[in-house]
């Protein structure tokens, strides 16, 4: 997915926990304590080509592998490469995922 289709896939995700949890300040201290985990997890996505990843795709989930927020493997040099969006989803520091959820 492209980085407007994560953000949109956060954005569905804090609306379910609103509805699920409540708006309130209960329902997002409730929201909160299950966020973390989801950040945690999808700040790590990288969208990857088959033509350089499919063999280490067929060993192990590349999701659970740790990576640097850029990939010279597919012609990310450098982290500043990278549109804003893109390197805020990368971040993995909690005050960018308050951002994000804060949106």
């Amino acid at each position: 997915p492209s980085a407007a289709e994560r953000v949109a896939l956060y954005r569905e995700l804090y609306c379910l926990m609103k509805a699920h949890f409540g708006d309130d300040e209960m329902g997002r201290r409730k929201a909160w304590y299950f966020a973390p985990w989801h950040h945690s997890f999808l700040h790590r996505y990288r969208p990857l080509p088959a033509s350089v990843y499919e063999a280490r795709a067929a060993e192990k989930a590349l999701i659970t592998t740790r990576v640097n927020r850029f990939d010279p493997l597919v012609g990310e040099l450098d982290i500043d490469m990278l549109e804003p969006v893109e390197r805020l989803l990368r971040n993995a520091h909690p005050d960018a995922h308050t951002a994000i959820a804060a949106v």
